[in-house]
């Protein structure tokens, strides 16, 4: 036995068994407390907070991790973990797009959000609506969209098509028209 790190898959660690055990410690969970717990890891943390708390959740970003976590828990039987999620996030740096769309004043503008993350459905988003401008026969929308993938840094190209393929399908889906700026 040593109380060292040790290495786990993915390139992640788990803590030595003292700082787990400081960390816990220094939780002072109750037996009708609920936790969260950002990192499953190895599930280590989590099968010992499960032993004190009422109920644990638990989000994990990398998937053989989560798949392996979630195996070993079911063998486990901890019955007070409620969920342990998979969310991935990319190690690839992110692209932003700021796009003004002349739309009908009676398009529900969550049709183009559901619209672009289908498009983008491979990627880490985040798409919203920064701006709604209506007057008595005319409305713009902004929209924000901040994209990345989990395989690849986007080139000038690349990035030049995602925004042409949205503005393209968006405008012939919806029959809006994509508001050009003073620099084009």
């Amino acid at each position: 036995y040593e109380d060292t790190p040790l290495p786990i898959e993915c390139g992640q660690t788990i803590s030595q068994p003292s700082v787990v055990g400081l960390m816990t410690q220094a939780l002072n969970i109750k037996s009708r407390d609920k936790v969260l717990e950002i990192g499953t890891g190895s599930g280590y943390q989590t099968a010992i907070l499960s032993k004190l708390a009422r109920r644990i959740y638990s989000i994990e970003r990398f998937k053989p991790l989560y798949e392996e976590a979630r195996e070993i828990f079911n063998k486990l039987n901890l019955n007070n973990l409620k969920e342990i999620n998979y969310v991935p996030l990319s190690q690839y740096p992110f692209v932003k797009f700021d796009l003004s769309f002349s739309v009908p004043i009676d398009l529900s503008a969550h049709l183009l959000v559901d619209e672009i993350n289908e498009l983008l459905t491979e990627n880490e988003n985040s798409i919203e609506i920064f701006d709604d401008f209506q007057q008595e026969n005319s409305r713009n929308l902004g929209i924000r969209i901040i994209t990345r993938s989990y395989e690849k840094t986007y080139d000038d190209n690349e990035t030049r098509e995602i925004l042409m393929n949205i503005s393209q399908t968006l405008e012939s889906k919806f029959n809006i028209t994509l508001n050009s700026s003073k620099n084009d």
